[in-house]
């Protein structure tokens, strides 16, 4: 093998000939630095306005968790009224699951009395409720709970994931969600992976179409808006999401893209 070395002459006629490559422009060595910085200070935004450090600092690190899953996931969080001998499984108004939701994870039996089926992803996690009666079963965990004058009684043991509360307890299934027994209500929390509605909100005509459907109705359907084209309809349901408001999103972001670039033509110019 042979070395090469190369003169100081030829080493100045390559800087002056390539003056880009030798010399780089601050900006240019700063812009891995700033990305950095960029990423650990939004970090730290993150932290600050969750208020992490609070619930670390209380040993609150389920919740620190659940603040985490928030991010990448959504809920739906129905109620069971008990009046008398009846059950009725309420939804909030503006639900991920719609207006009028019936999902295949509730099942509400009328017998005698009534009697509410929840599960979480299997039988393994389960609530069956009764108008005095509870019966959850959380993995390993079996639990039954009785309501009395004063609220919710565990009939044994209480399990490790349930904790007691006036009237009732909260009983935790970790990511999947949650039920809470209160001595009028059980509140039921349902976790799903994903972001809800991202698309196309409750409002819009599109919500709840399966791709194929969609793909039909952009392409060859009737119209749903005898007004506008469907293609158009779609893009302005996008645009004004009311839960994810794409159309602002992307206004501050298209504003802060100009801006940026903006500033870094002025910075080259008085470079």
């Amino acid at each position: 093998m042979t070395s090469q070395s190369i003169s100081a002459a030829d080493l100045a006629r390559l800087e002056a000939a390539h003056p880009g490559v030798f010399r780089r422009h601050f900006g240019t060595r700063a812009k891995p630095w700033l990305a950095v910085a960029t990423l650990f200070a939004y970090l730290i935004w993150s932290l600050w306005i969750f208020d992490f450090a609070s619930l670390l600092n209380g040993g609150n690190w389920n919740r620190a968790g659940l603040e985490i899953l928030q991010w990448v996931s959504y809920e739906s969080r129905p109620v069971v009224n008990i009046t008398g001998d009846k059950l009725a499984v309420v939804f909030r108004p503006y639900d991920a699951l719609g207006h009028n939701p019936k999902p295949d994870w509730i099942v509400a039996e009328r017998t005698s009395v009534d009697r509410v089926t929840v599960t979480w992803g299997s039988d393994a996690y389960r609530l069956v409720l009764g108008v005095t009666e509870a019966t959850i079963d959380n993995g390993a965990e079996h639990s039954v709970w009785r309501l009395g004058p004063k609220g919710w009684d565990p009939q044994g043991p209480v399990p490790a994931s349930a904790h007691l509360q006036e009237g009732g307890a909260h009983i935790f299934f970790g990511v999947l969600g949650s039920v809470e027994l209160d001595t009028k209500t059980v509140s039921i929390r349902r976790r799903f992976p994903g972001w809800a509605n991202f698309v196309f909100d409750t409002d819009s005509k599109f919500w709840g179409k399966s791709w194929s459907e969609l793909w039909a109705l952009l392409t060859t359907g009737d119209r749903l808006d005898p007004a506008q084209l469907n293609l158009s309809l779609a893009y302005n349901d996008i645009w004004y999401n009311s839960l994810w408001q794409h159309g602002d999103v992307w206004t501050k972001l298209l504003q802060t893209v100009v801006m940026a670039f903006v500033g870094t033509l002025f910075g080259a110019v008085l470079a």
